[in-house]
Parts: structure tokens; C-alpha cells; sequence
């Protein structure tokens, strides 16, 4: 059952990839980072609900054995990725903003 499932999210490659960059965002913002990479972090964001959608989609439906409850996990993954990143931005600026003064 795992094996399938990990088959199944493998097909869209957006989704593994707009983690990915999304993580990589996360590892690389710092105090001094410009709105060049933030953006770039939140664009990565928002591409995550476009490339899941299809996947929320299909499991709804219960399309080829996906349900919801199987789908959960990831969908947890990808909610506390998009939370990481929002508050490490917001941490970031914080800390740049209490610097530079």
C-alpha cells in the first residue's frame, strides 16, 4: 500500500519539486535576505496548493484506491512545509528589523 502510494504522488513531479525548492527557501532565508528570495520562497508556496489540487481531486474521489484517509499524511507534510516557511520569513524579518535599528 505504501509502495502504491508513494507510485502515485511520484507522477505529478511538481509536487516533489515545489517541496523541495520550498525546503531549500526555508534552509536559506537569513536576516538579510532580499525580497529576490523571499519571493522566490513564496512563490514556492504557492505553487504547492496548484500542484496538490489534482491529488486532493483524485483522493476525494477515490480515484485508483485513493482516499482521504491514506492521503492524509501527505497532505499534513505539505500544510507544515508551507507553516515552516511563513514562520521562518516572519522570523527572519524580526530579526532583521530589531538589527538594523
Amino acid at each position: 500500500m505504501l509502495l502504491g502510494f508513494l507510485i502515485y504522488f511520484l507522477r505529478w513531479p511538481g509536487i516533489v519539486l515545489t517541496l523541495a525548492v520550498t525546503w531549500t527557501m526555508t534552509a536559506v532565508l537569513k536576516p538579510r535576505s532580499g525580497s529576490l528570495t523571499r519571493g522566490m520562497g513564496y512563490a514556492a508556496v504557492a505553487g504547492i496548493p496548484v500542484c496538490l489540487a489534482p491529488v486532493v481531486i483524485a483522493a476525494w474521489e477515490g480515484v485508483e484506491g485513493l482516499t482521504l484517509s491514506i492521503a492524509l499524511p501527505f497532505f499534513a507534510i505539505n500544510l507544515l512545509t508551507i507553516a515552516a516557511y511563513c514562520y521562518r520569513d516572519v522570523k527572519t524579518r524580526r530579526a532583521a528589523s530589531s538589527s538594523s535599528t
